[in-house]
């Protein structure tokens, strides 16, 4: 979770946009990768994530002030809050393998439904 600012609910939230000739550069180094669709669905992003780690769908809310973070009601379909397990981060996500996938969601009593995997 990112940082808190004293007296806050929200982490801080940073961007960096490149020129196309900077993504070109960066897109040519070695990388493990991660692959996944974004949906917007606000106040939700939502990820769907491609192999291996399909079945995997996490959604992450922004809000514009504290006071509505604190009034955000979750929809029925969220199972798990995962805000503070750092399994569930990018870089931890990219580096994990269907079955660690499958043990973290089992440690929150989740056990997805065999799925054909979609294509990315």
């Amino acid at each position: 979770m990112p940082a808190q600012r004293p007296g806050h609910i929200q982490g801080l939230i940073t961007n960096i946009y490149l020129s196309p000739a900077e993504y070109e550069l960066l897109a040519r180094l070695p990388a493990a990768t991660l692959s996944k669709t974004r949906l917007s669905v606000p106040p939700l992003g939502i990820d769907v994530f491609h192999p291996p780690l399909h079945g995997l769908i996490l959604a992450e809310a922004e809000f514009t002030t504290d006071e509505a973070a604190r009034s955000f009601l979750p929809p029925p379909q969220i199972v798990a809050e995962v805000t503070d397990d750092t399994r569930f981060t990018g870089g931890s996500l990219v580096h994990a393998h269907r079955d660690d996938l499958l043990a973290w969601l089992a440690d929150y009593g989740i056990k997805p439904v065999p799925t054909t995997p979609p294509a990315p």
